[in-house]
């Protein structure tokens, strides 16, 4: 038996968590720090320094920017001009496209705020974004130094912003930067056999990259086309194309849907880990998916089943049964517990559920 919503109770719970680990986290402990000492000293790297505005921060910021478009949340909005905030305080630190997520945030925080000193990021944001180095077809790589891998985890971490900020900026080369990201992984970065897709791809070698199905890559795929087509016009040439590869994928996805409500951390895998990070992502962007009309309303039962498999997960506010950060390209560790990868989606699904 499936909940339709949190409870009031869990669903605060979620949203406290996520305040709090929206400003400290990584917090580590004194295990974990003399860990990173010693791997620092034998990789003679520094491993230890605290990056606290990265891509799982921008993924807890936007679960909070939810909170107060749901519900106009006081607390929610004050944690996000806290993070922002510290962020500018810090000289904002921008190191690759990852920190980009941060925009999609920051955008509705000057909408909603006016102030002006949310502009200095969101403008360093979207131009590092568009002199960032693209390979032959204008996709942005996952990391400088691999000129030519492309990662679906960008599509989530850059597409929304760029379209979002295209949208309240009257800026359409933004939008057109998103779309191809977009279409270039529906062309490049899926398997044709089961549509689903890979980590990413190596046009340059012609080879697709990691394992078929990976859950947050799914998770991350459906993020970026859903929050994106919410600001791309629907007059614009790509927009069905786009709105039919969501549904396409969406179709393929909701089949590997466990009876208990749950993905697993390779979805085609059902009887392996279950992960909720997989679950709560792509769970997040198929009810946005109904909400937009871009999918019908049948697929509620589909959010509805995770939904209830997601507080089960969760005691006390915190996500558990998530699976470890990715090391890289098929190096997926069979580490399971909270993560802000399955907490910030968790609480935006919760908080979309009473939308």
């Amino acid at each position: 038996m499936y909940k339709e919503s949190m409870d009031l109770v869990t669903l605060n719970q979620l949203r406290k968590v996520t305040r709090e680990q929206l400003n400290n986290y990584p917090n580590r402990n004194l295990k974990a720090y003399i860990k990173l000492s010693a791997m620092s000293l034998l990789k003679r790297k520094n491993l230890v320094t605290k990056d606290s505005f990265f891509w799982p921060n921008g993924l807890l910021a936007t679960s909070l920017e939810w909170g107060h478009r749901v519900d106009g949340n006081r607390e929610d909005l004050r944690s996000l001009k806290k993070y922002y905030d510290n962020w500018i305080k810090k000289g904002i630190p921008l190191k690759n496209s990852d920190y980009a997520i941060n925009g999609y945030s920051l955008v509705y925080l000057y909408n909603k705020t006016g102030h002006k000193k949310y502009l200095k990021p969101i403008e360093l944001l979207i131009n590092y974004l568009k002199s960032h180095q693209k390979t032959e077809v204008g996709s942005i790589p996952y990391r400088i130094g691999n000129p030519n891998h492309v990662l679906v985890d960008s599509l989530g971490m850059v597409c929304p912003f760029l379209c979002r900020y295209g949208n309240a900026f009257n800026d359409d080369s933004s939008i057109n930067l998103a779309i191809d990201q977009l279409t270039n992984f529906v062309n490049y970065g899926m398997d044709k056999e089961s549509g689903l897709p890979y980590h990413g791809y190596n046009l340059q070698s012609g080879t697709k990259l990691g394992i078929i199905g990976w859950g947050r890559a799914i998770g991350w795929q459906l993020i970026g086309l859903v929050d994106s087509l919410e600001y791309i016009p629907k007059s614009h040439e790509k927009y069905e194309y786009l709105c039919n590869a969501f549904k396409n994928i969406v179709q393929q996805v909701v089949k590997y849907q466990r009876q208990d409500g749950n993905f697993t951390w390779q979805i085609t895998a059902k009887e392996g880990y279950i992960d909720t990070s997989s679950t709560s992502m792509i769970s997040y962007a198929i009810r946005r998916g109904v909400m937009l009309k871009i999918l019908p309303d049948s697929y509620f039962k589909n959010t509805n089943l995770a939904l209830g498999a997601l507080y089960k997960s969760t005691t006390n506010g915190v996500v558990q049964n998530c699976s470890a950060e990715c090391r890289g390209v098929s190096m997926y560790p069979q580490t399971y517990g909270n993560y802000p990868w399955a907490q910030g989606p968790t609480t935006a699904f919760a908080l979309l559920s009473i939308k």
